[in-house]
């Protein structure tokens, strides 16, 4: 308890160095303390955006890919959630910062890529199944969740996403947003 105590108490900028270096055993963390330096990191990156430099953003980036890595890898959340988080981060920042092609977590182009490289179905099998959906095995019903909550954050940020991506990669998929369950 005493590493996450520690951690606690550090701001922003100091606790992203410290797991942007990848040198803290994270894996000494219990599982529910992952999910808690998860939504602590979250909470202090989106309440700081606005303040944070390009430098800043390269070392809260690499604390955030680190952090999601290890919380997967501890099972504190599986692969989905950690997509579905990473996705719903990006989204709340880009919100409220300019877009960065160099951080990831402000990339719209790296967002779009880990949205489509999530989406367990084609768009042409989720609109099939979305038209029949309170038909289908709850298997089958869970994936097109899955693929209504990869969308949801992407459809907030169309706005930043750069044209030529939303028409070629993303219109079909915003067009059958909201017929899925």
């Amino acid at each position: 308890m005493g590493e996450f105590a520690a951690l606690l108490d550090l701001n922003l900028r100091q606790l992203s160095a410290v797991l942007s270096t990848g040198r803290l055993s994270l894996e000494e963390l219990e599982q529910n303390q992952c999910i808690g330096l998860i939504e602590l990191l979250t909470m202090r990156l989106i309440d700081e955006c606005e303040e944070l430099s390009a430098e800043d953003w390269v070392v809260c980036s690499a604390a955030t890919d680190y952090v999601f890595c290890v919380a997967e890898k501890r099972k504190s959340i599986d692969h989905e959630e950690g997509v579905i988080r990473r996705l719903n981060i990006s989204a709340a920042l880009l919100r409220r910062v300019a877009p960065r092609s160099e951080v990831d977590l402000l990339a719209p182009d790296h967002v779009v890529d880990l949205l489509l490289r999530e989406l367990p179905v084609s768009v042409d099998e989720a609109r099939d199944m979305a038209a029949r959906w309170q038909s289908l095995e709850i298997d089958q019903i869970r994936r097109l969740r899955l693929v209504k909550n990869l969308l949801s954050p992407v459809v907030g940020i169309g706005d930043v996403i750069p044209r030529h991506t939303y028409d070629s990669r993303l219109k079909a998929w915003i067009g059958i947003f909201s017929s899925l369950p």
